[in-house]
């Protein structure tokens, strides 16, 4: 059974639409969205449908995309907040349980039991403390080895910070690209569905002239 031309000229516009470059141009696995300069050859060349429907899926899949990415971000923000908070109470300890007069006496302080609740606690002077590793892991550290770990983290959360949020921005670039190519060929179908409209009730008042003049 021999192809459609058309079917055969609006698949080929699946390609045409999106670039994804490979090797180093690849940020990320993030496509890199085209900008469509002539829009009445691309219009004219593929079927308006499916290049509104393709420009569509890609604009859903960017937004899917930077969702995550978002959570992501907040997620490694929250990281950051929670270590410095770690290493700033280690610093105190340390501060604190060094050999120096009245630094030696117990720590008053509170801690958190849940989400607004917090209870009294004394803590004893000492060299050492205990960190969550996650995975129900504490491992107990000197106040040194503590503030290096705690630093190193907080550098590496940091740089994958640093990291999401060029993500971030690199894909709304490609969303905005995305979107305007859509209203852009969304309103050339528009015009041309609305000038082959205009064209038929002209050949129709023309025929309705003729008849009349016969």
């Amino acid at each position: 059974m021999a192809s459609n031309p058309k079917e055969s000229s609006a698949s080929k516009a699946k390609e045409a639409v999106v670039s994804i470059p490979v090797g180093e141009s690849v940020h990320h696995g993030i496509p890199k969205a085209v900008f469509l300069d002539d829009i009445p050859k691309v219009v004219e060349e593929h079927s308006a449908p499916l290049l509104i429907e393709k420009l569509s899926q890609l604009s859903q899949r960017y937004r899917f995309f930077e969702e995550n990415l978002v959570k992501n971000r907040d997620s490694l923000e929250e990281k950051i907040a929670e270590g410095r908070r770690a290493l700033k109470a280690v610093q105190c300890l340390a501060k604190r349980s060094s050999n120096s007069g009245e630094n030696t006496k117990d720590i008053e302080t509170h801690f958190e039991l849940s989400d607004g609740i917090f209870a009294k606690a004394r803590i004893p002077a000492t060299n050492k403390v205990c960190l969550w590793l996650g995975a129900n892991v504490m491992v107990e550290y000197t106040h040194d080895e503590a503030t290096t770990l705690l630093s190193k983290n907080l550098s590496n959360i940091q740089m994958s910070l640093d990291e999401t949020n060029a993500d971030i921005s690199y894909l709304r670039d490609q969303l905005n690209t995305t979107d305007v190519n859509l209203s852009r060929v969304y309103n050339q179908h528009i015009q041309a569905m609305r000038s082959v409209g205009k064209n038929g009730r002209s050949a129709n008042q023309g025929k309705g002239t003729s008849l009349k003049a016969k």
